[in-house]
């Protein structure tokens, strides 16, 4: 029983990992971006929710998840004005520029937060904190489990849209060959702005969902960015599905360290796995030699 305790804690773990290098995945796929920002998005998307419920405070614990959507919907404007303004004049660029202006946006996001809000933690009133549900000998804490849930349909909701739609398939037609899609009359400065918008949306989801059970500060995002790095590598450089695996088999993995050796061992040995498959699978564990999105 303890072993599934430990389990169920990494799948809801894994599910915010999984969305925000699934936001990752797709601009690297799409645009050839590493995106060092991601994790301010998140950040974002913790603040934006914060701010809401500061302006709109709710009655109950689950009435803050209504503030997601709009907290969800006014960070993917930020992050597309961001694009517009910055991101778009990089495409197609060397690496050193891409780099450099995606660390720069990171640090300016991160202290555009800290003047805005100051360097304290902040959090969203509640019984979210704490609020668990037990099944049995089971407890699962509501937040986590919430965070899980939506993290997994909007996983599956963008990959049916990849699958099926014409912008997915525009997507994918993008990543391939950006000259062979230009000639089909596939825009892909629209396609660009789309998939970085996306990317950014996601990761906000992730931030405004882990907004009603975790602190809110300007740097919160650079705990997730790192590991969602390490997933997009373990997963496959370019492989959105596989960031979904790759997430939730992080989550378990630190949770299984967590629970049987010791917690302060459960970053390392999320970075054991990260040499191992750069050692024996270095295409990642998802992925398919020179097959993106």
């Amino acid at each position: 029983m303890y072993f599934i305790q430990v389990l169920l804690n990494g799948l809801m773990l894994g599910g915010v990992f999984a969305l925000v290098a699934v936001g990752l995945n797709l601009i690297f796929g799409v645009m050839k971006i590493v995106n060092f920002a991601q994790g301010e998005f998140l950040m974002i998307g913790m603040f934006v929710a914060f701010a809401l419920y500061s302006l709109y405070p709710t009655k109950s614990a689950t009435d803050i998840y209504l503030l997601v959507l709009p907290a969800v919907i006014l960070s993917g404007i930020f992050t597309l004005v961001l694009y517009l303004l910055l991101i778009q004049h990089v495409v197609g660029h060397d690496d050193r520029t891409q780099i450099l202006l995606t660390l720069g946006l990171s640090f300016f996001l991160q202290g555009l937060a800290q003047i805005i809000f100051g360097s304290s933690f902040h959090a969203i009133p509640g019984t979210m904190h704490e609020a668990s549900l037990h099944i049995g000998k089971l407890t699962v804490q509501e937040g986590p489990l919430i965070a899980f849930v939506v993290a997994m349909i909007a996983t599956i909701i963008l990959s049916f849209l990849l699958k099926k739609t014409f912008w997915g398939k525009s997507i994918r037609a993008v990543a391939e060959n950006r000259q062979v899609s230009s000639v089909l009359g596939i825009h892909s400065k629209i396609i660009f702005a789309s998939a970085f918008a996306v990317g950014g949306i996601l990761a906000a989801l992730g931030g405004a969902l882990l907004a009603p059970y975790q602190y809110v500060y300007p740097s919160v995002g650079s705990n997730y960015v790192i590991i969602a790095f390490l997933v997009v590598v373990i997963a496959g450089l370019g492989n959105v599905n596989g960031s979904v695996f790759g997430g939730l088999f992080i989550g378990i993995v630190e949770s299984i360290t967590s629970g049987y050796i010791s917690i302060d061992l459960s970053v390392a040995s999320i970075y054991i796995i990260f040499l191992l498959v750069l050692w024996f699978r270095p295409e990642g564990l998802f992925s398919k030699k020179g097959r993106v999105v």
